[in-house]
C-alpha cells in the first residue's frame, strides 16, 4: 500500500473519530443544559426560617387560616389563645333605620360596606333581611382581600382597597369620594371605630350601622397565654387590633402584664404600633398590612435579622 492510500485511510479515520467526539461532547453539554434549567421542586427547599420561635395569636381562630398554615410551612409553633369570644346575635342590631320596618325598604341603599370578615359571613348567611339588602344594594365595599373573597363567593361584585386594609384605605376609594346624598349601610361587629361612618356622613351621605356581633373577653386562655411567656423558648406576639391589645393586658392584669409589655408584638399598620407603645408595648414588629403574607414577611424579616 502507497504512502498516499495509508495517509487518507488515517485522514478519513481521524476525522470519523472527532466526529464522534464532537458529538458525544454536544450531547452533554444538552443533557447539562436542561439539568441545569430544569426547576427545581418546591417541597424540597427547606422551609425553617421561623424554627426555633414561638407565635401566639390572640385573634378568634379560623379554620382556614393562611397566617397560621403559612408560619409552619416555615417551621414556627404557632398558639391560637384568642383572648376574645364572638357573640353573635340573634337579630342584626342596626341603629338608625331598622331592617325590619315598613319604612325601610331592602333596596333603598346606595352602597353596603363590610368592615370584618364575619359581618359579610353573618350578613350573607344567617340574616335573610340582611341578604336581601346586601342583593339590592348597587354597590359592595370591603375592608380587604379577605373580606371581599367572602361577597365574591356569593356572586357579589366587591370593590375594596389595594393597599391599607382599613377604614382609611376604604375612604381614599374614589367612589367613596363623592357620597353626598346617598344612603350607606355598614355591616360590622359592636363597638367598632366611628371613623368611617364619621368620614361618609361629612361627605354628605346618610349613614346606618347594622351590628351582627359582639366581642367579650375570653377568660379560658389566661393561665397558657402566662405558661408560654414564662417558658424558656422564644415566643413573639401577634395582635390584629386595639381591641385585642386591650383584651391581652384586660386578661393577665397588672401582675402578669408585664410578660407581654416586654414581648415582641407583630401589629398591622403604623396606627396599631401607635396604640401599642401609648399602651407600653416596648418591641414593636410593624406589617405593612393584616394580611397573612405581609404579617408573615414582617416577622421572617425580624426574626432572621435578629
Amino acid at each position: 500500500m502507497s504512502c498516499a492510500v495509508r495517509r487518507m485511510k488515517l485522514k478519513a479515520w481521524a476525522y470519523g473519530w472527532r466526529s464522534a467526539c464532537w458529538l458525544m461532547a454536544l450531547k452533554q453539554c444538552w443533557r447539562g443544559f436542561f439539568v441545569l434549567k430544569a426547576p427545581v421542586a418546591r417541597s424540597r427547599i427547606p422551609m425553617n426560617e421561623l424554627a426555633g420561635l414561638n407565635v401566639l395569636i390572640f385573634r378568634a381562630p379560623r379554620t382556614d387560616d393562611p397566617l397560621s398554615a403559612g408560619l409552619i410551612a416555615r417551621g414556627a409553633s404557632v398558639h391560637s389563645l384568642p383572648v376574645q369570644k364572638i357573640i353573635e346575635y340573634s337579630e342584626p342590631r342596626c341603629l338608625a333605620d331598622n331592617l325590619g320596618s315598613q319604612k325601610q325598604g331592602a333596596g333603598d341603599y346606595h352602597k353596603a360596606i363590610f368592615v370584618s370578615r364575619r359581618a359579610a359571613l353573618l350578613a350573607l348567611s344567617t340574616f335573610g333581611k340582611a341578604r336581601e339588602v346586601v342583593k339590592a344594594t348597587s354597590q359592595c365595599f370591603a375592608v380587604g382581600p379577605t373580606t371581599a373573597s367572602v361577597l365574591k363567593d356569593q356572586g357579589f361584585a366587591v370593590g375594596y382597597p389595594d393597599k391599607g386594609s382599613n377604614s382609611e384605605g376604604l375612604l381614599a376609594l374614589a367612589e367613596l369620594q363623592q357620597v353626598d346624598g346617598e344612603h350607606i349601610i355598614i355591616f360590622r361587629g359592636r363597638g367598632g371605630r366611628e371613623l368611617l361612618g364619621q368620614t361618609l356622613r361629612e361627605r354628605g351621605a346618610r349613614v346606618d350601622y347594622c351590628e351582627l356581633y359582639q366581642r367579650q373577653l375570653d377568660v379560658s386562655n389566661r393561665q397558657k397565654i402566662i405558661d408560654q411567656l414564662q417558658s424558656d423558648t422564644r415566643s413573639v406576639l401577634l395582635a390584629h387590633s386595639v381591641e385585642i391589645l386591650l383584651g391581652i393586658l384586660a386578661l393577665l392584669g397588672s401582675e402578669h402584664k408585664h410578660l407581654v409589655l416586654d414581648s415582641p408584638l407583630v401589629v398591622p399598620g403604623e396606627r396599631l404600633a401607635e396604640r401599642g407603645r401609648a399602651l407600653g408595648f416596648k418591641q414593636l414588629i410593624v406589617a405593612n398590612s393584616a394580611l397573612a403574607d405581609a404579617l408573615e414577611r414582617a416577622l421572617l424579616d425580624w426574626y432572621t435579622q435578629a
